[in-house]
């Protein structure tokens, strides 16, 4: 497998337990501070296994970052999904990018 076969697939695998962390979010109704730190630690497993299996540590770093991206994308658009009819989405879209970046930096994004 190549290298660049090894992020491809490493990205398909994060992508699917990450959308699977969601459906158990949206299911369960964690709290966005327990939610969120899981998609980092998962992200932070992925890159670490594709480095351990001879990635680059700038493709591993990419590989976080975009799984990191797709969660991040799944969390805006659950909370775009529960708006009130007089409620602005683009004001609510930027508090969910808010909430969620105040959540993954304090886990050291």
């Amino acid at each position: 497998m190549t290298a660049s076969e090894m992020q491809v697939a490493a990205e398909a695998v994060g992508r699917a337990i990450i959308s699977a962390e969601h459906q158990c979010f949206v299911a369960v109704s964690l709290d966005n501070d327990e939610h969120i730190p899981r998609i980092r630690r998962i992200a932070s497993a992925a890159a670490r296994a594709l480095a351990e299996l001879g990635a680059s540590q700038a493709s591993a770093h990419a590989l976080s970052e975009a799984l990191i991206e797709h969660g991040k994308q799944f969390f805006i658009d659950e909370w775009l999904s529960d708006l009130y009819p007089d409620e602005d989405p683009e004001h609510a879209r930027s508090a969910a990018i808010a909430e969620f970046d105040r959540i993954i930096t304090r886990e050291g994004r």
